[in-house]
Order: C-alpha cells, then sequence, then structure tokens
C-alpha cells in the first residue's frame, strides 16, 4: 500500500533527491516463527546511469503522473517546495501499489496483484533481458540470490542475513545463497597474494574476483576484528596512548600513569 512507502526529501543532497523507506509487513520468512516485519530504507543513487533504479525518483514520478500527493501536482511544485514529508492524499493511501489488470490486459484493477502473477512478470522480465527461455524456468530466486551475492560482498553477511528475513542463527544464506566460492580467488590464495576483502571493494554484478593489483600491499582489517585474534592489543593500545600523555605532559611517575591491566578501561 502507498502508506507503507514513506518519501523524505534529501535537501541537504540538493533538488530531485528522494529517500524511500519501505516497510514489509507481510514479509514471509522464518517459516518456523512465521511471518515477520521489515523495513528498508532506500536512498537515491550517485550515478546517473542508475536514475532507473532509483526508488525514489521513480515513486515521485507515480505520484505526480496519477495525482496521488497532497500538495504537489507537477514537477516544478515539487522541486520548488519543502516539505520534508511527501503527503500521499488520504483517499490513496490504503491503496495497493501494484495493481491487477482487467482481462486481456484491457486497462487495471484498484486490486492488489497476485503472487503468482508478480512471479510470472518477473518471469517474463528475465526472459525479454536475456536470462533464458521458458526453458530455464527462470523465477524470482534469480533476483533473490543475486541479490545476496552483491549485498553480502558490500554490506557483510549478518546485514545480509537480516535483510533476507532469516533467522540470526540461520545458515540458510551460506548453504543456499552465497558460500563465499564463486567469488574467491583461489589461485591468489593458492599463490601465497593477499588477498583483499571483498567487502571493501565495490560490489560488482559480474561477481569476479578481487586480486589486489598490487600484491604486497596488507589486507585491511578493523581494530576490533586485531583485537579479536589478539586481545593484548587492547591493552597495548591503551598503554601507548597513556604514555603519549605523559609524554606531553613532562609526567615522571609515568610507570603509574600506564594501566597494568585490560580491565581497567574501555575502548
Amino acid at each position: 500500500m502507498y502508506q507503507d512507502n514513506e518519501i523524505t526529501r534529501d535537501s541537504d543532497e540538493g533538488p530531485g533527491r528522494f529517500t524511500v523507506k519501505v516497510t514489509l509487513k507481510w514479509f514471509k520468512g522464518r517459516h518456523i516463527h512465521g511471518r515477520i516485519r521489515l523495513q528498508f530504507t532506500l536512498r537515491p543513487t550517485s550515478d546517473r546511469e542508475h536514475l532507473d533504479m532509483d526508488a525514489g525518483c521513480y515513486l515521485v514520478a507515480i505520484g505526480i503522473r496519477r495525482r496521488l500527493f497532497k500538495n504537489y501536482t507537477t514537477i516544478d511544485e515539487l522541486l520548488a517546495g519543502s516539505e520534508h514529508h511527501l503527503e500521499w492524499k488520504d483517499e490513496v493511501i490504503h491503496e495497493p501499489m501494484f495493481v491487477a489488470s482487467k482481462p486481456r490486459g484491457m486497462g487495471i484493477t484498484n486490486k492488489p496483484m497476485s503472487d503468482d502473477y508478480h512471479r510470472d512478470f518477473l518471469r517474463r522480465l528475465s526472459i525479454k533481458s536475456g536470462m533464458g527461455g521458458v526453458e530455464v524456468g527462470p523465477t524470482i530466486y534469480l533476483f533473490r540470490r543475486n541479490m545476496a551475492t552483491i549485498a553480502t560482498i558490500a554490506l557483510g553477511r549478518e546485514r545480509t542475513r537480516h535483510g533476507m528475513g532469516h533467522h540470526g542463527n540461520s545458515k540458510t544464506l551460506e548453504g543456499n545463497y552465497d558460500d563465499g566460492n564463486t567469488r574467491s580467488d583461489w589461485v591468489g590464495a593458492m599463490l601465497n597474494e593477499i588477498i583483499r576483502d571483498p567487502r571493501h571493494e565495490k560490489a560488482k554484478p559480474s561477481h569476479s574476483s578481487y586480486r589486489l593489483k598490487d600484491a604486497t600491499a596488507a589486507p585491511e582489517i578493523s581494530f576490533e576484528d586485531l583485537c579479536v585474534r589478539a586481545p593484548v592489543l587492547k591493552l597495548l593500545s591503551r598503554q601507548a596512548f597513556d604514555l603519549r600523555l605523559c609524554l606531553q605532559t613532562g609526567d615522571p611517575e609515568w610507570r603509574n600513569a600506564v594501566v597494568s591491566k585490560s580491565e581497567s578501561f574501555a575502548l
């Protein structure tokens, strides 16, 4: 429904940029625990070539064309406005956004599109895009699997797991969507070349390998991850901080200032 799609104006980003917060109230997932409710924030794209994938601009265009907004009927009015939250008209907020068509495609109805027709639409779109014909049988899971792989590269597995509606302890992501093998550079690993964590690279739809051009570059790793591997690093880091402070203040009793137990501080 339209009320489940909140559009906000990103004034700081310049005119014509909008963010959409999408709420999925009936997301089917976690079969053992029942249905769940998910929210996603869809930010505007920074690349003009991806404008057709910009959810904010897409919904604004639909709203203006169908006259669905309370305060705006033209693009010029919208761009000249200062309203942070774009309001849908009261009479449409409970209307479905994806509606069913009439027989033989002769118009549309005010009824929501069924799940079967939604799947069929994506299947036909896949075939037209060159993903294969009816003999391949493309389904909605083509999109879901690709999203899972790309999101894992860009955001990490925990965020992707939550975004897909999987339970926190579930291993469905690793078992059925992304096991890491398809995007790992095994040749580089066997030749002892440095591999960069793919999350630090821009996610690429080609799923190509991510090998550093400079084999001598050190892999990037966060301080928190380092402390997990070597807990003494927290203590050493704090002691180094205290020593620098003693040097700056000229404190002769530096031995008393330096901490001796990692439990005595928190980073």
